[in-house]
């Protein structure tokens, strides 16, 4: 679980001591930043499983659940400061009426929706709390909006990311029966461009192999306390849990040798 920053100079603090108390010289942002980055991270923290842990490395997903960890709030969390502007916009919008525009509950906005999913694990059935926030849906044309802040120079070609789609589908799965999904847009916000990228659904049976599978895998590792494989992709290095990582690969490395 996060549960403070970690300063430049290596201290470890909680997040109230940096907001109220920081000893540094120089803050490394100006408070504003460090707090929103604070709302975005402590917002929710749901019981059960979430799509976010299913979708990243399971690796990644396994020490957040079991260790409490510090991270730098510059190289590690200012994306948690943009996702709390763009979350500022999309619960502010369905309510703007001073223009004279009413949407009349036309849109679900930024709402966590659950259901139970049934993994096996050996012989043994085990019943899940599986949980997914989604971003926007618009009940008119049945769309599925995910919103997600990029750098400036990632190029247009790259899109979509591929747990992107992941995490969309697996959204859109949570949404039905109650919500039929016809369309899925991804949303990348940078700060000179907005890229929209459309999404095929995929079929709802293919998405449940896929989430008791991750949570089959997920489940068995928090429960006997076995790190799981990691999937390595461009983000590792970004990791707040690079170096532990690291070492266990190293280890692994080193007994398979034996």
């Amino acid at each position: 679980m996060l549960v403070g920053f970690e300063c430049p100079n290596g201290q470890k603090i909680s997040f109230k001591e940096c907001l109220q108390n920081c000893t540094q010289q120089k803050r490394c942002l100006p408070v504003p930043m460090p707090v929103g980055i604070v709302r975005y991270a402590l917002e929710e923290r749901p019981n059960g499983y979430t799509v976010t842990q299913i979708s990243q490395c399971l690796r990644k997903s396994y020490f957040e659940i079991k260790y409490n960890y510090y991270a730098n709030p510059k190289e590690q969390l200012f994306f948690a400061y943009r996702g709390n502007v763009i979350h500022s916009i999309l619960s502010d919008f369905d309510t703007f009426r001073e223009s004279g525009v009413y949407y009349n509950g036309r849109f679900v906005i930024e709402k966590r929706f659950y259901k139970p999913i049934e993994i096996v694990i050996g012989q043994k059935k085990h019943l899940l709390r599986f949980s997914g926030k989604i971003d926007i849906y618009d009940s008119h044309t049945k769309t599925l909006y995910d919103y997600k802040t990029i750098s400036d120079f990632v190029k247009q070609d790259l899109l979509p990311r591929p747990h992107h789609v992941v995490q969309t589908n697996i959204y859109s799965y949570l949404l039905s029966p109650t919500y039929k999904v016809e369309r899925i847009v991804v949303v990348y916000v940078a700060m000179n461009n907005v890229y929209e990228v459309e999404l095929e659904p995929k079929q709802y049976d293919d998405i449940l192999d896929f989430i008791r599978d991750q949570l089959a895998k997920l489940h068995y590792a928090v429960a006997q306390n076995i790190v799981p494989e990691a999937t390595p992709n461009g983000f590792c290095k970004m990791c707040m849990f690079k170096q532990k990582c690291t070492e266990i690969e190293k280890l692994t490395k080193k007994f398979s040798n034996l």
